[in-house]
């Protein structure tokens, strides 16, 4: 998983990525790379500054394509959304 250390992430939040998932999602992880460098960092370009610990506890969503996962966003006002995002994470798992 070291393509998350280039974008930001500490070896201690990648190992909490680890404990927070089964391995199945994390081998997902690791191999979907691309998919899932993608939509993190979707979240860093619209302005949401806790994205490290939305991945760290909704990683599993990341493994949806990309595309889809900009839609999930574009059905909200983007400034309403960042600024909730920002102030809660758990509003995250009803996108």
């Amino acid at each position: 998983m070291n393509y998350l250390e280039k974008i930001g992430f500490t070896s201690e939040e990648i190992a909490m990525v680890k404990d927070s998932t089964t391995k199945v999602i994390f081998n997902l992880l690791t191999e979907q790379k691309k998919v899932v460098n993608a939509n993190i960092l979707y979240l860093k370009n619209i302005g949401i500054k806790n994205y490290k610990e939305i991945f760290i506890k909704y990683s599993d969503l990341f493994l949806m394509d990309n595309s889809n996962f900009i839609e999930i966003f574009d059905k909200y006002d983007q400034d309403d959304l960042v600024e909730k995002l920002n102030n809660n994470i758990d509003i995250f798992a009803y996108l």
